[in-house]
This record gives C-alpha cells, structure tokens and sequence, in this order.
C-alpha cells in the first residue's frame, strides 16, 4: 500500500536569463512527470499518485535552475493534508496549511 496525493508544478523564472532550450527542459519536467511519480494539475488523468522521493527530486531539479522559483502543491489522501513546498536553488521552503475555524457567535445564528 502507500500514500497518494495530488500533486501540482509551478515556476517562476526570469524569462532574459533563458534559453529556450532551458525553458523546453522545465517544461519537459513537468509534461514527463510520470517519471518523477506526479501528474501536474493540466494532466488528463488527474489521478492521485505515490512520490516518495519528491524533496529530493525537486531539490536535485530546482539546483539546475538557481534563479527559478517553483511551488509544488500537494492534497494527501488524508482530510487535511494541504501543503505548499518552494523550491529555489537546492533548497526547499515546506509550508503546511493550516485550518481555522471561525468562533461561535450568537449574533449569526439565523
């Protein structure tokens, strides 16, 4: 058995330090993400899969392109699991959602 979890890449570089060959190799990235055991959020299956290795992919990824900044979103199985990963240069940046819930108030109840 496993985890499974929706998986999202996105990237923001500076567009003048690219080579269109580069910009090709991080879109290629994504649209091979079958590989890397994640679809991105444009993919037709949109399934959820297993990525064991993610950090240190995106880590070893995210080193080849220093000045680019990429977020992979993730949705576990589990009611909850919502997380934000920021990826710059080899290091990575994890940020879990967090949930709130209003307090009671009197006054609304209609």
């Amino acid at each position: 058995m496993g985890y499974y979890t929706n998986f999202e890449l996105s990237w923001i570089w500076p567009p003048e330090k690219f080579s269109y060959e580069e910009e090709a190799e991080i879109e290629n990235f994504v649209s091979e993400s079958e590989n890397y055991g994640f679809y991105d959020a444009y993919d037709d299956n949109g399934e959820s899969l297993k990525w064991y290795d993610w950090k240190e992919d995106m880590k070893g990824f995210s080193k080849k392109y220093p000045e680019t900044l990429f977020t992979l979103t993730g949705k576990g199985e589990e009611s909850g699991d919502l997380w934000k990963a920021y990826f710059k240069d080899g290091k990575m940046q994890l940020v879990e959602a967090q949930i709130t819930y209003e307090k009671f108030d009197l006054e609304k109840l209609e």
